[in-house]
């Protein structure tokens, strides 16, 4: 609430809990994951939505996709959220986005092959104006996929269009499906990166936020400017 977080608000939360596990020990007090999920989803209210990243790379090694039991690789706070009812996945055998509240069916429901497009959940949340709350991450070395939203956007030289197929499975059903990403291309050894004089540029502008809880660095992050001043710099 310190950072921003309203009710009715769109946050995507992305984490590291490892500190909040050793803070907690520390003060014999029982992290529960279950219970956090709860706090931020009363912060938004029921008018609000929350979003966890749910990322999965099996697909690309011809594993099958299970919507209901393939593990994110997104922390451990996505994993919580993924064994929730009030929580659902969207379509992504790849990028999918674990969803609760307000957008949940408009976003789960969404029928979408191009990872990166407009036209995706990444796509939805950029014009929802959501925001990201990142718990010990930082955006410029992780947890900001719209880096590649903008890549495809501005039509990046670095990268290419690249057909992948594989195998879903959702209530018990299974599937073979193709999807299309904006890959990096394997001849151009260009590095992107957001630099560190970049918070302060946000900050001048009110889209970045920081705080802390004890040592433990939390920030309120918009990603629909920091998304518009990246495809203008590409």
């Amino acid at each position: 609430q310190n950072l921003g977080v309203k009710k009715g608000s769109t946050i995507i939360v992305c984490s590291d809990i490892l500190k909040f596990l050793i803070l907690f020990k520390k003060k014999k007090i029982n992290f529960n994951s279950d219970h956090f999920i709860d706090l931020l989803i009363d912060v938004v209210g029921k008018q609000g939505t929350i979003v966890f990243y749910s990322f999965n790379w099996n697909f690309f090694e011809g594993k099958i996709f299970n919507y209901k039991d393939s593990k994110s690789f997104s922390g451990a706070l996505s994993n919580a959220a993924l064994k929730r009812d009030d929580f659902k996945r969207s379509k992504s055998p790849v990028y999918s986005l674990l969803v609760c509240g307000r957008y949940q069916k408009e976003i789960c429901n969404m029928n979408h092959s191009d990872c990166f497009s407009l036209n995706s959940p990444f796509g939805f949340l950029l014009k929802k104006k959501a925001k990201c709350l990142l718990f010990d991450l930082d955006y410029k070395n992780s947890a900001f996929p719209f880096f590649h939203v903008a890549e495809q956007k501005a039509k990046s030289y670095y990268r290419y269009f690249k057909f992948f197929s594989g195998k879903v499975m959702k209530d018990n059903k299974e599937k073979k499906i193709k999807i299309k990403m904006f890959v990096r291309k394997k001849n151009y050894k260009v590095t992107t990166i957001y630099s560190n004089s970049t918070d302060n540029y946000l900050k001048k502008m009110n889209a970045l936020i920081k705080n802390k809880f004890y040592d433990i660095s939390i920030s309120l992050l918009d990603i629909k400017i920091l998304y518009d001043i990246t495809v203008k710099q590409l």
